[in-house]
Parts: C-alpha cells; sequence; structure tokens
C-alpha cells in the first residue's frame, strides 16, 4: 500500500459506525437524562448530562477525522 494515498470510503466504515453510535449514544443519555430530570425531579441526573455531551463531541471528532482521512490530497 501507498503511504501517501488516501484511504477509500470502506477503510473508513467503522470509524464512522463508532461515530454514529456515539451520536446516538449522546442524543439518549444528554436529551434523556434532561426530560428525566425534569418529568421525575431526579436531580442527581443533572450530573449525568455532561456525559451526554461528551459522546455528541466524540462523535463529530470521529466523523471530522474519517472525512479527513478520506479526503484526496
Amino acid at each position: 500500500a501507498m503511504l501517501n494515498s488516501p484511504m477509500s470510503a470502506s477503510d473508513q466504515a467503522p470509524m464512522v459506525g463508532a461515530a454514529a453510535a456515539c451520536i446516538a449514544a449522546g442524543v439518549l443519555v444528554f436529551s434523556g437524562s434532561l426530560y428525566v430530570l425534569v418529568l421525575a425531579d431526579l436531580r442527581w441526573l443533572g450530573a449525568v448530562t455532561p456525559l451526554g455531551g461528551v459522546l455528541l463531541i466524540v462523535g463529530w471528532v470521529l466523523i471530522t477525522v474519517a472525512a479527513l482521512r478520506a479526503a484526496p490530497v
């Protein structure tokens, strides 16, 4: 394999899959914890909400890295 050749889209599939999982989990944790916090008044869930935000950020970073690796040079 050539060292400077861009990676194909199929090479990025695991990273994109991980990104999708992080974003899906992030939405569920972030939004879900806020819904439960408001509806059930479980104050301790306020500490869980930022974890969902971190998962969302990680997902977007993975998508960005995959796109940059797949982009032609």
